[in-house]
């Protein structure tokens, strides 16, 4: 009887080192789904927001051109009413050219996570939009005030 006992505890190990993979193989199979399930979503969203013929920002070096994109993808996106979670993502989707290497190599920047409209939004307007720019735009405007 004690034999048995003696067998039976070391299959309790063994028992539970089963279950805790099987815990681990449902919990890894649960957040695969979940990931395809925000893939979808995200694909579906874009798939709409492209029907609206988004411009491509290539990365010229007008600032007119660079502020009117973010313009009109920010207009659109509120317009089909894009969520917050996922409007860099497609934004990005429209970015080709040079624009597209400055993305990556702002993505690369170890410590720096880009998910907020505001904080794209702020980022591409210090690169295509320089502060230089702003304060000559802001003397021509309160110079055609004063006129």
């Amino acid at each position: 009887m004690a034999e048995s006992r003696n067998k039976f505890n070391g299959n309790v190990g063994v028992i539970l080192a089963i279950q805790d993979m099987a815990s681990v193989i449902r919990e890894n199979s649960n957040q695969d789904r979940r990931h395809e399930i925000e893939e979808d979503r995200v694909m579906r969203i874009q798939g709409e927001f492209h029907k609206t013929k988004p411009t491509i920002f290539k990365g010229e070096p007008n600032p007119r051109v660079a502020k009117e994109w973010l313009r009109q993808i920010k207009r659109k996106m509120d317009n089909q009413r894009i969520p917050e979670d996922i409007r860099v993502v497609i934004a990005c989707i429209y970015l080709e050219g040079q624009a597209y290497l400055w993305w990556e190599s702002i993505m690369s920047m170890p410590n720096i996570e880009i998910t907020t409209w505001e904080a794209f939004e702020s980022i591409f307007l210090e690169k295509y939009f320089p502060s230089t720019l702003k304060a000559i735009k802001s003397r021509e405007f309160v110079r055609q005030l004063n006129c």
